[in-house]
């Protein structure tokens, strides 16, 4: 009976009653006729538990991207976790620049607007060995990442002498850059927990570290604009504090 569910995919089909790992089938199946395909979910637990389902299934050449709800309103005092920011940059990644997509949401993680700033032709760094020290430096506070002691988070980057360590928001393992100089002599993933390095690269991407990027212009364009269409009374307000002090 599976078989003459997908003999005609031109339709529309519903279907329902699915049970254990029977979705992660159909899903599969389809993605033999469709590039890009969109699940929409209940929760990011319902994401995660499918994530995990598809990864049986789906071809390694098949990008399955999580695209999670933040789970908070705008400038609400959350941290948000990491992975979270992660999933969603890689997901904008994977849309952007691969052919074939299975891409899980939720229905709030959908209706949110998404950044302009997602489509700029820097937000998706690819850095090589044509790169020196100063541009890397720059690029990675354009980036708005953070300096630490030592790397243990995506986000995250740290200076020692000639080695400098980051995790991108689009890696899946954090990144050992080695200079002779001011040119790359190396660069090489490494194992979080016991620093060794593993993997040489010809390359990796550098994203920006969030998908809302607010720099001295966004909040100088953001006062002129504000004040047109808002009273005085706004200044009082918390969201144009948070903007402003960002």
């Amino acid at each position: 009976m599976m078989k003459n569910i997908f003999k005609d995919n031109s339709k529309n089909y519903i279907y329902g009653g699915l049970y254990g790992s029977s979705s992660a089938y159909i899903i599969n199946k389809l993605s033999n006729d469709f590039k890009n395909i969109l699940i929409v979910l209940d929760n990011n637990n319902e994401i995660h538990n499918l994530y995990n389902e598809l990864q049986v299934f789906i071809d390694k050449n098949i990008h399955i991207n999580k695209f999670l709800d933040i789970e908070s309103l705008p400038y609400e005092d959350i941290i948000i976790d990491n992975d979270i920011i992660s999933s969603r940059i890689q997901t904008y990644y994977n849309i952007l620049h691969n052919k074939q997509n299975i891409t899980i949401a939720s229905y709030s993680s959908l209706i949110k607007k998404i950044s302009p700033d997602i489509k700029k032709s820097n937000f998706f760094n690819i850095i090589d060995y044509r790169y020196t020290y100063n541009d890397l430096i720059n690029i990675i506070k354009k980036c708005n990442y953070e300096r630490t002691e030592k790397v243990l988070n995506k986000g995250e980057y740290a200076i020692r002498g000639p080695i400098l360590d980051i995790f991108s928001m689009v890696e899946n393992k954090p990144i050992r850059i080695t200079f002779d100089d001011k040119k790359i002599e190396t660069i090489k993933t490494f194992h979080l927990h016991t620093q060794k390095t593993e993997l040489l690269l010809k390359k990796f991407i550098l994203s920006y570290y969030s998908e809302i990027n607010i720099d001295d212009n966004v909040i100088k364009n953001y006062k002129i604009k504000s004040k047109k269409i808002f009273d005085n009374e706004y200044k009082e307000d918390i969201e144009f504090s948070k903007i402003i002090n960002n």
